[in-house]
């Protein structure tokens, strides 16, 4: 669903279309005829007395050109967006200013809504203008927070997404623009990306002269050096860097004891270290801070396995079979300790359960194929 178009398209009934008997006061010359051209005016603009349709004495020139800003915002699909631009650009070669300074003096009136509109259609009118942009970013950020805040989830990371992108894009013309950083450094962080957001408050700390500000970041970058450092572990564990993800992990662990995520993944770290007791400590650690996790009993699991301590390995699949029910991984894997131990029944019992649970597995299903073969089944 197109949330942002269907948000602003709900505006366009503001709007209403005018003739006028006399265009010689408008000073709206351009190329194609204006009188062939409806005539929009924000309908709360509208001077007492006259009604939609019908003809008009005078009108200002300037509430034709908001009448256009408006539709310009909320109409991506207007038949004469283009000439509306050329227009506008005719009206002052300023038109730029005019329509920024207006949103800016909505937000001074608290009229949030209305300085919105302005800066979107700022946004298709002049793509670079630095600061229009910035400010619609920060309209489609406030829309977002309304939105999630009134649990419309989806419509609210729509409009986060947006506003991201206005800001990431600001970038593309300004790269020392140092306030796309900072809002981009929230961004990230709201959306779990800890070290972009680290990599953008860097940046923005760097570039602006607000101590303010500045001591701000500090205080937000501090906050989250914990999760900065979690995320750069798993990108080293993601390319096999055991030691390097160790390190970190164990970094941030005084700080994180009761953590399970944390010892399953010192956990994994030491596993691709080929430290299978120290592994199988940490595994350990996680079950403690939480029982319910099957990828804790399965790496623990195996860990005792490689170890040839086959009917702890055993001990330790049926235990997490009694907190997670119907875990294939777990019966697989416990069936392949009964098969090593030689209780080839209970063995062929759990493979075939594991099967039953996910017959598309093709591991389970030739470990199945072999013990109907062995059994004669």
């Amino acid at each position: 669903m197109d949330y942002i178009n269907n948000y602003y398209s709900k505006f366009l009934d503001r709007v209403n279309f005018i003739e006028l008997k006399d265009y010689s006061d408008l000073n709206l010359s351009v190329d194609s005829d204006i009188k062939e051209l409806p005539l929009p005016i924000v309908s709360d603009k509208l001077a007492k007395g006259i009604k939609t349709g019908e003809l008009m004495e005078e009108v200002d020139a300037e509430l034709i050109i908001d009448g256009m800003i408006w539709i310009l915002a909320t109409d991506l699909n207007f038949e004469y967006r283009e000439d509306y631009i050329k227009i506008l650009r005719a009206f002052s070669q300023k038109i730029d200013d005019y329509i920024f300074f207006k949103g800016i003096k909505f937000l001074d009136r608290k009229l949030e809504e209305r300085a919105n509109i302005y800066f979107r259609a700022l946004s298709f009118i002049n793509g670079e203008h630095i600061l229009g942009r910035f400010n619609y970013g920060l309209s489609l950020e406030r829309i977002a927070q309304e939105e999630i805040s009134n649990s419309r989830e989806n419509s609210g990371q729509a409009f986060l997404r947006a506003s991201t992108l206005e800001f990431e894009s600001i970038l593309d013309i300004d790269e020392d623009y140092s306030l796309a950083y900072y809002k981009l450094g929230y961004h990230y962080k709201f959306n779990g990306q800890f070290l972009k957001a680290k990599l953008m408050w860097e940046k923005f700390l760097k570039l602006d002269n607000d101590d303010l500000r500045k001591q701000e970041i500090r205080e937000e970058m501090d906050a989250i050096d914990d999760s900065v450092k979690l995320e750069s572990g798993l990108t080293y564990l993601s390319y096999n860097r055991h030691e390097d993800a160790l390190e970190l992990f164990l970094e941030i662990l005084p700080r994180h004891e009761n953590w399970w995520e944390l010892h399953y993944l010192i956990g994994s770290s030491y596993a691709g270290l080929n430290m299978g007791p120290e592994a199988i400590e940490a595994y350990k650690k996680a079950l403690e801070a939480d029982d319910t996790r099957e990828e804790v009993y399965n790496e623990l699991g195996i860990e005792l396995f490689k170890l040839a301590r086959l009917e702890e390995a055993v001990e330790v699949f049926t235990r997490g079979l009694g907190k997670i029910a119907g875990s294939y991984k777990l019966y697989f894997n416990r069936g392949l300790g009964y098969y090593q131990l030689g209780d080839i029944d209970r063995a062929y019992g759990d493979i075939t359960e594991a099967h039953k649970l996910n017959p598309q597995d093709k591991n389970v299903l030739e470990m199945k194929l072999s013990l109907d073969k062995k059994l004669d089944i």
